[in-house]
């Protein structure tokens, strides 16, 4: 069950719902969440409040952090939470018309996740600064505190490195990014990340470009480095992610899309190649290629090749 409200002049909204499931092995969950927004011109906010009981089961959705991982034991346990995310932001519109800014302003928008008890188990506060300009680039500076109550011990760097212990951690870090002009054919992104990382330090920066050829063609290729610093045996690892995008429109029905992808962390190297007819409207029929090898000896971890074929009946 769902209701939706917007007013008259749209700058108010809100919906409530409320989603039972029971399975087949009689484990019934349920979902309760509250969202919506209101905006002026100079002022917004927003806010967002979900409840997910252990049991409730979404087959038709994507419900995160019901599975939790305990590395020590090597088990998973379904955990219920409540998450909770407002936000609000306030733009100072420039009055010189020889700016080059169309705005500035703040923005604070939080996650805090609490376990079914009611007791703190992940909290996120954001406060960034926004430069928005004529020519559609973007400039930001974010600070973020963030505090995790782990309730399993956690492993994210790997085997070869000790488990994180169940702990309070809280941490904080500072990040910059900058948007480019995306009226042109060439655009680009970049952002950093300097600050704490649970016990440890975190560097990340992430380079992303975009080529454009009108309507035929889309070309990405994108960088991503973390470099995490933990104490003692928990993990220092250098991690990098390269991946080459293109798409291309042979015409309005005919499309082909690959993805070329190298993952040191998990090593492996990834082809996905997809080829797309929508041979009527609605309907499509895909030839998909994937392949992963290890990038240790360039070794075939697996291969498939896969031919979909969708139809839209009419009512």
């Amino acid at each position: 069950a769902e209701f939706t409200y917007v007013s008259k002049k749209g700058n108010l909204n809100n919906s409530i719902k409320y989603h039972a499931s029971t399975t087949d092995e009689n484990l019934k969950g349920s979902y309760f969440g509250i969202n919506g927004s209101y905006a002026t011109r100079r002022f917004s906010a927003g806010w967002r409040i979900d409840a997910l009981d252990k049991n409730y089961q979404a087959d038709l959705g994507f419900t995160p952090r019901i599975f939790n991982y305990d590395a020590d034991n090597k088990s998973v346990t379904r955990s219920g939470y409540v998450l909770i995310n407002p936000y609000v932001t306030y733009k100072f519109f420039s009055k010189n018309k020889k700016s080059k800014l169309i705005f500035q302003g703040f923005r604070f928008y939080h996650d805090v996740f609490l376990n079914p008890n009611g007791s703190l188990n992940d909290r996120n506060n954001n406060l960034a600064y926004d430069l928005s300009f004529k020519n559609t680039s973007q400039f930001s500076v974010t600070a973020t505190n963030r505090e995790v109550n782990l309730n399993f011990a956690t492993n994210f760097l790997g085997s070869n490195f000790d488990n994180l212990p169940v702990a309070n951690y809280n941490f904080s870090s500072a990040t910059i990014s900058f948007d480019s002009d995306v009226r042109k054919r060439f655009t680009y992104n970049v952002s950093s990340t300097y600050g704490e990382f649970y016990n440890g330090k975190i560097f990340s920066s992430n380079l992303s470009s975009n080529l454009r050829f009108g309507y035929w063609g889309k070309f990405n290729l994108s960088y991503g480095y973390n470099k995490i610093d933990l104490p003692q045996n928990y993990g220092k690892v250098d991690f990098h992610l390269l991946r080459a995008r293109g798409l291309i429109s042979f015409t309005n029905k005919l499309s082909f899309n690959n993805t070329i992808q190298y993952n040191s962390q998990n090593e492996n190297f990834s082809v996905f190649s997809k080829l797309q007819w929508r041979y009527t409207p609605l309907a499509d029929i895909f030839l998909i290629y994937n392949q992963n090898n290890n990038t240790n000896g360039f070794d075939l971890n697996n291969k498939s090749i896969i031919l979909k074929l969708t139809y839209r009946f009419g009512v």
